[in-house]
């Protein structure tokens, strides 16, 4: 009995002994777990603080157009500058100390207490660091375009060359260019009826963003389907509408809109869009024009465009519209691509990511004139008014570059 009773206590002793052991083997792996744990904890809420600090860039890029305070921005990308910006977030209640820290740079670069330029891509760079954890986070920020109208200044303004070809030009108006002015005898920098500067302005938007011409930003688009060749299309309630081309049948006789109108036409080759009796936008300068998108090249043509009209143009455009112009026509064309003008056009604000050419069978232009690269002027009367850029609804797309 008493050896018995002996063999049970050597078993229950070996069993602590040994669970004895296991336990001290485990705790290395719980420590593991728990410090593995620990490290998952603090990445994420890094990167919830490198969140909080692109929101915050974000959010006082689109909400300082008229200043803001960019003390707390780092001076530059670097780890040390990063580090040195660092702002804290979050109480530790246990500790009384600050964990949750972010650091933010962006580019182009804002001092002191500037307003962000409007349409412009901003680069943000994010850190977020918690207990020693870093996470970065980079994204880009592109700020609304000006909604008080376009902002340019004198008659042309052009990145490359602007050249005269008519030998009785008429050039009435301030003309910037980057390289140099040339008239038809080859003279630089002729200073005949304009003042003619040599700084072109490149902080000027000439690029239209893709998202323009993306059918998906358009809510609510109606499609319309001319019924005949010589049908006409009134539009006569504001919204967005389409038209899907190639049509069944060579349409071409007129267009009328009311105000606040976006007319998409998608074609997935070039077209001729050929009205014959031309298109009537509103005339209503209080209000939006009619807004004409090509998500492809155009050549414009046919009879007059009259009202207020704004066409937007994701390729080149041949603008060879016939017919008389009215003095109250007010009309803007901006293209991606290369633009040609073939009719007179009063008043008129044209824009190019390419260059610009007057044709000499457009007689006279009255307006501005933008290109990011040459212009060339072949008619002889070309006269600055500002008209088009101050009336309501003639402003640049948002995200201009």
């Amino acid at each position: 009995m008493r050896s018995q009773r002996g063999s049970m206590a050597v078993v229950a002793l070996v069993m602590m002994l040994f669970l004895l052991i296991a336990g001290f083997a485990w705790l290395p792996m719980l420590a593991h777990e728990n410090k593995t744990a620990q490290n998952d904890w603090e990445e994420q809420q890094a990167w919830y603080a490198a969140e909080a600090g692109f929101v915050r860039a974000k959010t006082e890029l689109n909400n300082s157009t008229d200043g803001g305070d960019w003390s707390w921005l780092a001076k530059s990308a670097s780890k040390a500058d990063l580090n040195a910006a660092m702002r804290s977030i979050v109480d530790d209640i246990l500790t009384g100390t600050k964990q949750a820290k972010y650091a933010v740079y962006i580019s182009p670069e804002l001092s002191s207490t500037d307003a962000p330029t409007a349409a412009t891509e901003y680069s943000i760079t994010a850190v977020g660091q918690v207990n020693g954890m870093q996470k970065i986070l980079k994204k880009t920020v592109t700020t609304a375009a000006s909604n008080t109208g376009i902002q340019l200044s004198g008659l042309i303004q052009a990145g490359g060359t602007v050249t005269v070809e008519n030998s009785n030009y008429n050039i009435a108006g301030d003309v910037y260019a980057s390289q140099k002015i040339i008239d038809n005898t080859g003279n630089q920098n002729p200073t005949k009826n304009g003042n003619y500067v040599s700084t072109y302005q490149s902080t000027i938007a000439t690029k239209i963003p893709d998202s323009v011409f993306l059918q998906s930003n358009y809510a609510n688009l109606t499609t319309i389907t001319p019924t005949g060749q010589w049908n006409a299309i009134n539009i006569r309630t504001s919204g967005n509408y389409l038209i899907n081309w190639p049509l069944d049948f060579n349409w071409g006789y007129l267009l009328t809109s009311t105000s606040d109108v976006t007319l998409f036409v998608h074609s997935a080759k070039p077209i001729t869009f050929y009205t014959t009796n031309g298109i009537v936008g509103p005339t209503d300068t209080t209000k939006p024009p009619l807004t004409i998108i090509f998500d492809n090249d155009v050549i414009f043509s046919g009879g007059p465009v009259t009202g207020n009209v704004r066409i937007l143009v994701k390729g080149a455009i041949d603008y060879e519209v016939n017919g008389s112009k009215k003095d109250n026509d007010i009309i803007m064309v901006a293209s991606n691509g290369k633009l040609q003008v073939g009719r007179e056009m009063v008043y008129g604000l044209l824009s190019s990511n390419d260059s610009i050419l007057l044709k000499n069978s457009c007689p006279k232009f009255v307006g501005q004139i933008i290109a990011k690269n040459n212009v060339v002027i072949q008619t002889g009367n070309v006269t600055y008014s500002d008209i088009v850029s101050k009336t309501t609804g003639f402003i640049w797309p948002t995200g201009m570059q």
